[in-house]
């Protein structure tokens, strides 16, 4: 889902968290692309912090959704955007 959130009243994002969670409850993968980060853990195992069409950093919820990391994917340079830096391709999620 694209910004599954956007535009939403406060009902329906509870109504979309619950599906969600619902879904991957029975078994199912979620695939949810959003910049509302502060729902993320209430219905996320794991998250993948994207910038420049590039996986930076994936892992459990918590563990991902740092201060530290989440400066590095929206507050600007870091050594993580030099090019040398990228691997050739993303790292395997599990």
């Amino acid at each position: 889902l694209d910004e599954p959130f956007g535009g939403v009243d406060v009902g329906t994002s509870e109504a979309i968290t619950g599906l969600l969670r619902d879904l991957a409850g029975s078994g199912r993968s979620v695939l949810v692309s959003t910049h509302d980060l502060g729902t993320l853990e209430t219905f996320c195992d794991d998250v993948a912090l994207i910038a420049d069409r590039t996986v930076l950093t994936v892992g459990p919820t918590a563990q991902i959704l740092t201060a530290e990391n989440l400066a590095l994917t929206f507050g600007g340079r870091s050594p993580l955007h030099d090019p040398a830096r990228i691997p050739a391709r993303a790292p395997e999620v599990r």
